[in-house]
């Protein structure tokens, strides 16, 4: 464990090192930074003091592991036309959106990426624009002006939309807004509203099916459950790639808290009963995908118990079936091999454990899987404490990615 927490670190750091680089350039010395209101201050405040003051709040949305979230405090909020601009432009609040009064902001606002940017106006606390990403500081300044002009604000967008008709053009029209912010909560809000009550007739015409598409995030909503049990119409009435478009893109949405969690848990935050809920509707739903989901939820369920003689049944029945599929193979593999890192004592678990590997390579498909095969191989045995045995399979994984280097021509 102490070694996955090491690489996590090292991981971060190189992420970090990168993002300095790529903004060095457009970052000169300064003396100034943004004024930021205290991390504690609370929602009622923030509003207050902003209405005080006649300002527009601007919020810095992060995390504690963002790595372009840091970046941005560290080299554009400290730039001085930066935080002369901010400082007199607006009120300033920075929130952890997995703490305190983040958390509430978070589910207001729809934040689904770091940084995010939020410009509210405390008079009516809406948003009036949205920046997502880090940002260099003449870019980033370019970006905040946006906010300060009513003709570019969401407001504007948004009392276009409550004034017009609520047509499909209406809605389309403001989910491009919506989209350009990054607000998958409030368009999913919208589309699920406009959508609401029709039939699975209405919901396959041309404009409404293009708003689904679209705008839906929900699984459970009455739009996607209508898709979902009636699949074969939509499929016949749209064609297959269309609808399996969106149903796999809302199966991936809804699976992941259940599939993400923590590599080596339990997870404290670990929802049981929307695991429960997930797992019966990916069991009645039909649709194809669902099995490679269910297989990596059974993972999950097993590191919260500490279950290791299952999670190694879950890589097997990967590895014998080919269940979650090329593309999710890497990940699954690597946070179930950091599981099963807790193997504390030899005998068969971890005498399957290698078994495991050895018939993991012997199936390869190519040099650039027989070495990631060796490295989490190397990895596992690392930390259960064979430091020679893991060096030489570490050695081998060297050699098989040389070839597949060679062989790529690099």
């Amino acid at each position: 464990m102490v070694i996955l927490e090491n690489m996590k670190k090292i991981l971060a750091c190189c992420v970090a090192a990168a993002a300095a680089l790529c903004f060095a350039a457009g970052v000169s010395a300064q003396n100034r930074s943004i004024n930021f209101a205290p991390e504690d201050i609370t929602a009622e405040e923030m509003f207050a003091q902003a209405k005080a003051q006649g300002k527009i709040i601007f919020m810095d949305c992060f995390t504690s592991w963002c790595g372009p979230c840091k970046m941005m405090a560290r080299d554009v909020f400290t730039t001085d036309r930066v935080a002369d601009f901010f400082n007199e432009n607006f009120y300033c609040v920075k929130f952890d959106m997995e703490k305190g009064e983040g958390l509430k902001f978070n589910k207001k606002y729809g934040v689904s990426a770091y940084p995010t940017f939020l410009f509210i106006d405390p008079n009516n606390q809406l948003l009036v624009h949205t920046m997502v990403g880090a940002r260099q500081p003449d870019e980033f300044i370019a970006g905040a002006k946006e906010a300060l002009n009513p003709e570019l604000s969401m407001e504007k967008a948004r009392e276009a939309y409550e004034n017009g008709e609520k047509t499909a053009e209406d809605v389309s029209n403001y989910l491009t807004v919506l989209s350009k912010a990054h607000l998958s909560g409030l368009m999913n809000e919208i589309s699920v509203m406009y959508l609401a009550g029709k039939s699975k007739e209405e919901l396959a015409r041309s404009e409404n099916w293009a708003i689904l598409a679209r705008g839906v995030y929900d699984i459970y909503s009455e739009p996607m459950q209508m898709v979902f049990k009636n699949r074969d119409f939509f499929v016949q009435t749209l064609g297959e790639k269309d609808v399996v478009r969106k149903t796999s893109s809302v199966l991936s949405i809804a699976a992941r808290e259940f599939t993400h969690s923590k590599a080596v848990g339990p997870d404290e935050a670990f929802d049981a009963e929307g695991f429960a809920k997930m797992k019966e509707f990916l069991e009645n739903c039909g649709e194809p995908a669902a099995a490679a989901y269910l297989l990596q939820m059974k993972a999950t369920l097993a590191n919260q118990t500490d279950d290791s003689g299952t999670i190694l049944d879950c890589l097997y029945e990967d590895l014998q079936n080919d269940v979650v599929g090329e593309m999710n193979r890497p990940f699954f593999r690597a946070s179930n091999v950091a599981r099963l890192t807790r193997i504390q004592e030899e005998g068969a678990l971890r005498d399957r454990a290698r078994a495991y590997f050895e018939d993991a390579f012997a199936l390869a498909t190519d040099d650039l899987d027989r070495a990631n095969v060796l490295r989490m191989k190397g990895i596992i045995l690392q930390a259960w404490g064979y430091q020679e045995e893991s060096d030489a399979v570490m050695e081998e994984s060297m050699f098989w990615a040389k070839k597949n280097a060679e062989a790529r021509g690099r």
